[in-house]
């Protein structure tokens, strides 16, 4: 028996891997096998297992092992809602299986690609890799990855409403899958008909579907796919609340509510929860209804606590992948000291017996000799100055990839939380919802969406910055153009909160720097001063002329200032929280840290003088232009 016919044997992988005669090549086969087959039925088995086989893989230096070690981690990440991480580690695989030619490899890590994308709703290019993915099997001519292609496609030609695609290739995939008997995928094709049948309003034909899939789920037990199963007892539901049959709705909303605890399905207990207390309001039984709001509250409490302890796991392997990746790098280094000191001696060595023999022929040769002897020298010296650049570089990009991780962990999962919260209550609950709070929820999740964009351009911007990818195009700019336009784009957020704008400088005062990232600079501590002012407040915008041929620039409010321990960290990454305005704004708390930035890129300064409860002087120093 192949290691392939035994990717569905779960438990015939587990034992092969206590086998004490394995060699390195197999066990870290099998546990790539054994994290694929588990990513979306035991995604913490999965990571461990991925981990190993990472490890294994580094240090036998098998670069197949590596490839498919680093797919499995991509879509651990990815069904965990991590796509940036997802996103690097299915490069790097793509990268390693395309450097070897393995077609079968850059298809599956297609079929990954494919899958951030539909998690990050980018429908297009979900479409586009699927399709890319099942093209290559199509020529491989490997029917069970065409089977799993067939069908991702198919439920891809879903999602952007192109119900007869969907049909004619998820019909296909049923047909292949059945064939060979890959009934975990066959169950979600079967799925994917329910959807489209439920879709063009088809209940008898939706029903029949969503049953296949629950006789499969029996049938595999442990190993189903336990996604497919969920969402075919609610499609099952939602089908007999249509047809008016409640008796029935109810049985497969309580046969839900029993699968997703057995299978720790938290996220769907909370739509399901919802919808009981739904149930029962139009019952009019008001004691099951407190019954299961009181359910909502504890699942919604578990899957925080549950999301903390996976994403603090999920956190650990970056830094055991880290480490691992730390250990290579000086693994490489020590190699090339190594082959360096065997060169060494060697050079030495033929050094010797030639000085030995030209000390036999001609002393008066040493000269030459000894010419030679500090030449091969300065190479070795010259060859160490170069490890040690290239350390240096190396440790420098993973202090700033390990920065922008810690900031996207941090500064990104709220908002994405909340954006997720308000999209899901709106597109589950909109048929049962008054216009009053359909209106309310939009105007939630268009003010989350507006952080979130806010918070990801400034990621970008910095992200940018680090990686040296900004130039400085500097131009006479005058300041008096900078802050007309600047106080144009906020004169009615100020006048909104009562706040004076007075503006105080020549017209002629020029400074030399780049347009687009001062205009940013002045925007973003006018924003600051109108955020952190008292209703009423008045604000100063001022420039003048300074020695040394030095323009000053500054933004003065009298709000509520800044504390001394936030001062210490005001232009650090990660430093301080984004604290909130006077009129519960919220931050992104980047600006100042781009601001610093740019202002340092333009060969200008940026000082802060600030006292709590009477306010902030932020000042900008810049070159003058002529």
């Amino acid at each position: 028996m192949t290691l392939e016919s035994l990717g569905q044997d779960i438990d015939s992988l587990e034992r092969r891997l206590k086998e004490a005669n394995l060699k390195d090549t197999e066990r870290i086969e099998i546990l790539n096998l054994l994290s694929r087959t588990l990513t979306f039925i035991n995604p913490p088995r999965a990571l461990e297992f991925a981990n190993e086989a990472l490890k294994l893989s580094t240090l036998a230096n098998n670069k197949t092992g590596l490839a498919n070690a680093y797919r499995n981690l991509s879509s651990i990440y990815s069904y965990n809602s991590f796509y940036f991480q997802s996103m690097e580690y299915i490069q790097r695989a793509l990268v390693i299986f395309q450097s070897m030619g393995d077609s079968v490899g850059i298809a599956n890590c297609y079929i990954s690609l494919g899958h951030a994308y539909r998690g990050l709703q980018s429908r297009q290019q979900e479409v586009y890799y699927h399709k890319k993915s099942y093209e290559i099997f199509i020529r491989l001519k490997i029917p069970e990855r065409i089977g799993v292609a067939a069908h991702n496609l198919g439920e891809s030609y879903f999602n952007i409403g192109e119900w007869d695609k969907s049909r004619q290739m998820t019909l296909y995939a049923i047909k292949i899958n059945d064939s060979i008997k890959n009934l975990s995928v066959l169950s979600s094709c079967y799925k994917v008909m329910g959807m489209l049948e439920y879709s063009r309003k088809d209940y008898q034909q939706a029903d029949i579907y969503l049953n296949k899939v629950l006789a499969i789920s029996s049938e595999l037990g442990e190993n189903s796919q336990k996604v497919a199963t969920v969402e075919s007892l609610i499609g099952l539901a939602a089908i007999y609340k249509v047809k008016g049959d409640t008796k029935t709705q109810l049985i497969f909303l309580k046969k839900a509510v029993e699968f997703s605890t057995k299978n720790n399905l938290s996220g769907y207990l909370e739509a399901i929860y919802m919808n009981l207390v739904l149930f029962f309001s139009r019952e009019n039984n008001q004691n099951e209804v407190q019954k299961y709001i009181a359910e909502f509250v504890v699942v919604s409490d578990s899957i925080n606590s549950r999301q903390l302890k996976d994403r603090s796991n999920l956190a650990s392997s970056i830094l055991v992948v880290h480490a691992l990746e730390q250990d290579k790098i000086k693994l490489e280094e020590d190699q090339l000291l190594n082959d360096e000191r065997l060169r060494t001696g060697k050079i030495i060595l033929v050094v010797a017996i030639l000085i030995a023999v030209i000390l036999i022929w001609l002393v008066m040769k040493l000269y030459g000799v000894n010419q030679k002897i500090q030449a091969a020298n300065q190479i070795f010296k010259n060859q160490g100055e170069i490890i040690e650049t290239q350390r240096q570089h190396l440790e420098t990009l993973n202090i700033t990839k390990d920065k922008f991780f810690r900031i996207v962990a941090h500064d990104l999962k709220s908002p994405l939380y909340s954006l997720k919260s308000f999209s899901n209550l709106l597109a589950e609950q909109i048929l049962d919802m008054s216009k009053e709070e359909i209106a309310e929820m939009g105007l939630k999740l268009s003010v989350s969406v507006e952080n979130t964009i806010k918070m990801a351009d400034n990621l970008i911007e910095w992200a940018r910055l680090q990686m040296n990818e900004y130039t400085v195009q500097p131009e006479k700019v005058y300041v008096s153009e900078i802050v007309s336009n600047t106080y144009d784009v906020y004169k009615n957020i100020a006048e909104s909160k009562g706040i004076t704008v007075d503006r105080s400088m020549t017209d002629h005062l020029a400074v030399n720097c780049d347009r687009n990232q001062i205009t940013f600079v002045i925007r973003n501590l006018l924003n600051n001063a109108i955020k952190y002012s008292r209703q009423g407040g008045v604000i100063k915008l001022t420039a003048d002329s300074m020695p040394e041929n030095k323009v000053r620039i500054a933004v003065s409010d009298n709000g509520i200032g800044i504390s001394g321990a936030m001062m210490k960290n005001l232009f650090t990454v990660g430093g301080n929280q984004s604290k909130l305005g006077t009129a519960g704004e919220k931050g992104t708390g980047l600006g100042l840290v781009l601001s610093y930035e740019f202002v340092k890129l333009n060969s200008g300064t940026i000082d802060v003088e600030s006292e709590v409860d009477k306010g902030t002087t932020f000042s900008v120093i810049l070159p003058a232009s002529p």
